[in-house]
């Protein structure tokens, strides 16, 4: 049976809106970009910290820490997704993110080579979309949903993409309360 979800602001960058990444960073709060340097350097504290888009050679690996990881919030959150945890969606994912044409790019905040937060995003010809987003919850006091956002952001302006981050304020996000 379908049903309406509670409609939710989705968040959208036109590239065309701003002259360069610089531009769009001026429109963010100086509070967000000062906690965003802040815990930059708390990351740094704790070790190497990478944040970059994964090599498609190496994918596998990321996708099931993200699908892993997006699992154990959707337990804990008492959700349920009918995707999350079937070893077909996983496989149809490694497939999608393989080198070559794909259209999937993984992006990946490590901490000494360790995954810490990933998102899973489309790019076509014209604009990024966000589509599986998840941290490790130990690393919350880092934003680091914040970090990988504003990483994708920039990646997206540097190739003249627009940015959707789809909706992320719907309390199931195609999930369902068990």
């Amino acid at each position: 049976m379908a049903r309406a979800l509670p409609s939710a602001p989705a968040p959208f960058l036109a590239r065309r809106d701003y002259a360069d990444w610089a531009a769009y960073q001026k429109t963010q709060s100086a509070s967000l970009r000062q906690n965003l340097r802040r815990v930059r350097r708390r990351l740094a504290e704790k070790g190497s910290f990478t944040l970059a888009a994964e090599d498609p050679a190496s994918s596998a690996p990321l996708v099931d820490w993200l699908l892993d990881h997006k699992k154990r919030w959707l337990d804990n959150e008492g959700l349920h997704n009918d995707w999350i945890g079937r070893r077909d969606y996983r496989d149809f994912l490694v497939a999608l993110a393989t080198p070559g044409d794909s259209p999937v790019v993984l992006f990946a905040l490590k901490v000494d080579g360790v995954p810490i937060a990933a998102k899973l995003a489309t790019v076509d010809p014209v604009r990024l979309e966000s589509h599986i987003d998840v941290y490790d919850p130990q690393w919350s006091f880092c934003a680091p949903g914040k970090l990988v956002n504003e990483h994708c952001v920039a990646w997206a302006f540097e190739r003249g993409l627009d940015v959707d981050l789809r909706v992320a304020t719907s309390p199931t996000n195609g999930s369902e309360r068990h």
